[in-house]
C-alpha cells in the first residue's frame, strides 16, 4: 500500500483496523530499504552464464513513489529469451523511450553485466527509429522485428467493434503462419476480404507487414 501511494499515517490506521497493530513510519522505511536493496541486487545480477537469442525492448510507464508523491515515470524494459525459450526480465531502468542515448546506456549496461551480444539474433520492438538504430549498432548480429502485438492493436483500433473478432483472427493467421510464403498468402486474403469495409486497417497492416 505504501508503494502504491498510501501515506504512512493512513497505513498505520489501516493496519490497526486489519491486524490490530499500528505499523509505524519507521517500520515502513525499514521494509522499503530492504526491498529496494533486494531489487537492486536482482536488477544488477550477472548475466554471463546465460545465452540470450532474442530481446524484447519497450518503454513502459509506471507509477513510482518519489519522496512524498507518486509520479508517472518512463521505464526502459528488456526481456531476454534464452536458447531454450525461457523469458527473463534482464534490464529495467528509468529513461526516455524516444532517446537513443537512454537505450544505448541500457544495452551497454546489459553487456557490462555479462550479456554476450554475439548470441543475440533478433530484437523485437515498436517502431522507434532511434531504438532500432542503436540496437543494430550494439548487436550487429541481430535483426529487427516489429512487435506484432503493437501492430495488431494499431490495426484493430481502425476496426468497428462488430468486425474486430474476424479481423483479429485473420491477423493471427498471418503472424502464426508456418512460413513466409504462407504468411503472404494469408495477407493477400486479408486484403481481399477487408479492403472494402476497413481500408485504413488494411493499409496499416500492409505498411508494417515486412517489418513484422
Amino acid at each position: 500500500m505504501f508503494l502504491s501511494g498510501v501515506s504512512t499515517r493512513t497505513l498505520s490506521m489501516i493496519s490497526h483496523r486489519l491486524i490490530g497493530h499500528k505499523i509505524s513510519a519507521g517500520e515502513v522505511s525499514r521494509c522499503s530499504r530492504e526491498l529496494v536493496q533486494a531489487i537492486e541486487n536482482w536488477r544488477n545480477r550477472d548475466l554471463s552464464l546465460m545465452r540470450f537469442k532474442y530481446l524484447f525492448c519497450d518503454g513502459v510507464y509506471f507509477e513510482m513513489r518519489m519522496d512524498r508523491t507518486v509520479e508517472i515515470v518512463s521505464v526502459l524494459v528488456v526481456i531476454g529469451v534464452t536458447q531454450n525459450g525461457q523469458r527473463q526480465v534482464i534490464g529495467i531502468q528509468s529513461g526516455d523511450k524516444e532517446s537513443a542515448s537512454s537505450w544505448r546506456e541500457t544495452f551497454k549496461d546489459l553487456k557490462r553485466r555479462g550479456l554476450d551480444s554475439q548470441t543475440v539474433t533478433l530484437g523485437i520492438m515498436d517502431r522507434l527509429p532511434d531504438l532500432e538504430k542503436v540496437f543494430r549498432e550494439e548487436f550487429p548480429q541481430g535483426k529487427v522485428q516489429r512487435c506484432q502485438a503493437h501492430v495488431a492493436r494499431n490495426v484493430l483500433a481502425k476496426v468497428p467493434q462488430k468486425l474486430k473478432q474476424g479481423v483479429a483472427d485473420d491477423i493471427r493467421s498471418i503472424f502464426y503462419a508456418s512460413s513466409r510464403v504462407k504468411a503472404l498468402e494469408f495477407s493477400a486474403r486479408f486484403t481481399e476480404r477487408w479492403q472494402r469495409e476497413v481500408p485504413s486497417a488494411v493499409k496499416c497492416l500492409q505498411n508494417s507487414l515486412d517489418s513484422c
